[in-house]
C-alpha cells in the first residue's frame, strides 16, 4: 500500500490582508495551479489513491477537492480532526491502519506533514523533511501502515515537474 503525504496548496487570506484567522486562507491561483500540477503527474503515473484524507482547515480541504476532481471525483475525500494542524503521527496512524487498507493521500500542513514523513520512515520524528506548498511525497508499506516501516519512492514540488 502507498500513503502519499501532500502538503496543502498556496493560500492566502481572501482580501489579502493579514488580519484574522489562519483558517481562513483559501488557495491562490498559484496555490490551484501547482496542486493540479502535482495531481496530474500522480494521475499520470499510476499514482491515484483510493481515499484522500484532509485537515478540516480551508486551505487542506481545497486542496484535497482539487485533486479529488482530478481523480475523476470519485467522492472519497475524508475530512478528519485527526489531520488538524497539531497533529498526533501515533493517533494518526493508530487512525489509519483500523480503518483503511488501500492506498491513502493525507493533506495537511507543516510541521504536520514533516513530523508524519518521519514517523512513517523512522519511527520517530528526528528526521527534518521540507515540505513546500503543494509538495507530495510517496511512501510505500508492505504489510499496511506502521511507523518506521516505510519506504520513500519519491518527494516533489511541482516546479520540478
Amino acid at each position: 500500500m502507498n500513503l502519499y503525504i501532500m502538503r496543502h496548496g498556496e493560500a492566502t487570506r481572501r482580501d489579502g490582508s493579514n488580519i484574522g484567522s489562519a483558517n481562513e486562507k483559501t488557495l491562490t491561483d498559484n496555490g490551484i495551479e501547482e496542486s493540479e500540477c502535482i495531481a496530474k503527474m500522480m494521475l499520470k503515473n499510476g499514482c491515484e489513491p483510493d481515499v484522500i484524507v484532509s485537515s478540516p482547515i480551508r486551505r487542506a480541504v481545497e486542496t484535497a477537492t482539487l485533486m479529488n476532481n482530478i481523480f475523476e471525483d470519485s467522492g472519497k475525500v475524508i475530512v478528519s480532526e485527526e489531520l488538524r494542524m497539531g497533529c498526533d503521527p501515533h493517533t494518526l496512524f493508530s487512525w489509519l491502519k483500523a480503518i483503511f487498507n488501500q492506498d491513502i493521500l493525507l493533506v495537511g500542513h507543516m510541521p504536520d506533514v514533516s513530523n508524519l514523513t518521519s514517523f512513517a520512515l523512522t519511527g520517530s520524528f528526528g528526521l527534518e523533511v521540507v515540505f513546500f506548498t503543494s509538495t507530495v511525497c510517496c511512501i510505500s508499506f508492505e504489510n499496511g501502515i506502521r511507523a518506521g516501516k516505510g519506504l520513500l519512492e519519491w518527494l516533489i514540488h511541482p516546479e520540478l515537474i
